[in-house]
């Protein structure tokens, strides 16, 4: 029986990112077998260290040259390594992409399903594909609401996983004037395909403004991460653990705010 994967994609200064998302992990233990695997394209051998010893993990060097260096200023190429989840799809049975700026809080076994659909993704309500898009392309419809990528869920069951990566990777250069960035492609490629996906609940894929105690992720999308506008105290605590183990990061602002945070956190857990 196949197992399933759990992928996450970084440069190496954003190992620390990925080591707070291990300890997520480590924390909430999935039951499912399976395998971590990050995609990297430089990472040091002290972090490939510090992040095995935290959650045992795969790496793979993931080729950036396969992105065009003219368009995505904004994103990391990095971000197109999850095109490469298709390929797994021989080996695993389902593969769950996790963005490194996510905080997880609870078990996620429910991802790590084989979904019939193939394909498993979010809904950002009032969201419509034009929103991401620079210029149109003809031949789609921009008025659909649109699928979230950071947590991408693909199961063996999705139909000729080879030729979606191929498209994925192809129509990225060619359309990269036109696009944001991975999650345009991915919402277009479900119309060339016809794809349907199963739609994840919002407590996988929880903005924090929205977040409630028993939200499963929290993903403070686009520029205010957790390691700058956006404070939560589970968060810093992974981030003290990284940093405890010798893990390098960013300094983190807001101190008084955080140390705020942090205690009326305390006071909820033991009062809750």
């Amino acid at each position: 029986m196949k197992k399933s994967a759990i992928t996450l994609g970084i440069t190496d200064n954003w190992a620390f990112a990925a080591g707070t998302v291990l300890l997520g992990l480590k924390n909430n233990p999935p039951q499912t077998p399976h395998n971590v695997i990050i995609y990297e394209s430089d990472l040091s051998d002290k972090n490939k260290k510090l992040l095995n010893k935290i959650y045992p993990c795969q790496f793979k060097k993931f080729d950036t040259t396969q992105i065009k260096d003219d368009y995505f200023s904004r994103i990391s190429k990095m971000a197109f390594s999850r095109y490469e989840n298709f390929s797994l799809l021989n080996k695993y049975s389902t593969v769950v992409w996790l963005d490194s700026d996510i905080l997880i809080k609870n078990n996620i076994d429910f991802l790590l399903q084989e979904f019939q659909s193939g394909i498993a993704m979010y809904k950002h309500e009032g969201v419509k594909l034009s929103d991401g898009m620079k210029n149109d392309i003809q031949g789609y419809n921009f008025e659909k609401e649109v699928f979230a990528s950071g947590s991408l869920i693909i199961s063996d069951t999705i139909p000729e996983p080879k030729k979606l990566q191929k498209w994925c990777f192809e129509k990225t250069n060619e359309w990269g004037d036109r696009i944001s960035g991975d999650m345009q492609i991915l919402n277009l490629m479900l119309q060339e395909f016809n794809l349907k996906p199963y739609e994840l609940p919002e407590t996988y894929c929880c903005h924090p403004k929205n977040e409630k105690l028993d939200t499963i992720i929290v993903h403070p999308w686009w520029k205010k991460k957790f390691w700058n506008e956006t404070i939560h105290p589970l968060w810093n605590k992974y981030y003290s653990e990284w940093k405890e183990l010798g893990g390098d990061g960013p300094k983190l602002p807001h101190s008084f705010k955080r140390y705020i945070k942090n205690i009326i956190w305390k006071l909820k857990l033991i009062y809750h």
